[in-house]
């Protein structure tokens, strides 16, 4: 299971101040539980349609639960979202991300989303996905790759603007 809550503040047009949470639970990667609490910087690089390439750089903080042993630290992060709209109601998108825990920097970790999203209706969407997660210092026992192929629906949920 793996949920993603994001918010964010413009500055101006391609700057912005973002917080978000992360959690993960992947008993197959000796991952109980994680949970990432970050703000950070938000740059949009590209916004010339049909590409979006975003890039952010972020502190945080990481409790991870595992079989063994527990990790917490300060988090470092780097990552970037790119969408490509394939038509009105479908897009591609790519999403790499960096995590460097400040207490055991050999224990980084790369995830990677790749997926295709295609509109049901202004709310619901079909998503095909393939995550790839890697963890230099995984628990005792679990490989260092973790790789996952999903089909998912996705509710979004915007504010309303003023």
């Amino acid at each position: 299971m793996a949920a993603l809550f994001r918010t964010s503040r413009l500055l101006n047009d391609r700057l912005a101040l973002y917080g978000q949470y992360d959690f993960l639970r992947d008993v197959f990667a000796g991952v109980e539980q994680r949970h990432i609490v970050e703000g950070g910087v938000s740059y949009l690089a590209v916004n010339a349609a049909p590409h979006r390439l975003r890039l952010d750089a972020g502190l945080g903080y990481l409790h991870e639960e595992r079989p063994e042993e527990d990790l917490d630290s300060a988090t470092l992060s780097l990552a970037a979202a790119y969408r490509l709209a394939i038509s009105s109601t479908a897009e591609f998108i790519y999403e790499p991300r960096y995590l460097l825990p400040l207490a055991e920097t050999d224990a980084w970790k790369f995830d990677q989303d790749t997926a295709v999203v295609a509109a049901l209706n202004s709310f619901l969407s079909v998503k095909l996905s393939h995550t790839l997660r890697y963890s230099a210092a995984p628990p005792r026992g679990f490989d260092k790759t973790d790789r996952i192929l999903a089909i998912s629906l996705v509710a979004k949920v915007r504010r309303p603007q003023p």
